[in-house]
């Protein structure tokens, strides 16, 4: 259960690494800072803007334990019908039914782009 939980966008300072798809975020890039404590475990997490925006996508349409891999199939199941990069595969996150990763698919960005403009 989450006890408590802040977000900030800031602008990176120094490299950081997404907790979501693992990739760099460079100095001068917007990030999301992300911290809270969940069934009391602290954590505190760096994401893409992307990335974030798609974990906030998850949680509010979606009522079961957060996981990085529900939130990669959840965005395959929701953006990716009749995706040209549409194609099942195994990757590091399981099944996936995109060759893009979620957080680099032109298709789901463009939807978040749209979403949240």
């Amino acid at each position: 259960m989450m006890e408590f939980y802040s977000e900030t966008c800031q602008t990176a300072r120094k490299e950081h690494f997404c907790e979501m798809c693992g990739k760099k975020i460079k100095p001068g890039e917007p990030y999301f800072r992300e911290n809270g404590k969940w069934d009391g475990r602290f954590f505190s997490r760096a994401l893409h803007v992307q990335c974030h925006l798609l974990e906030c996508d998850y949680c509010a349409e979606v009522d079961n334990e957060f996981t990085w891999t529900g939130i990669t199939d959840w965005a395959c199941d929701v953006y990716c019908d009749e995706c040209e990069h549409s194609a099942r595969f195994y990757d590091r996150d399981g099944w996936t039914d995109c060759t893009e990763h979620v957080t680099t698919c032109p298709k789901i960005l463009a939807a978040l782009k749209e979403k949240y403009k």
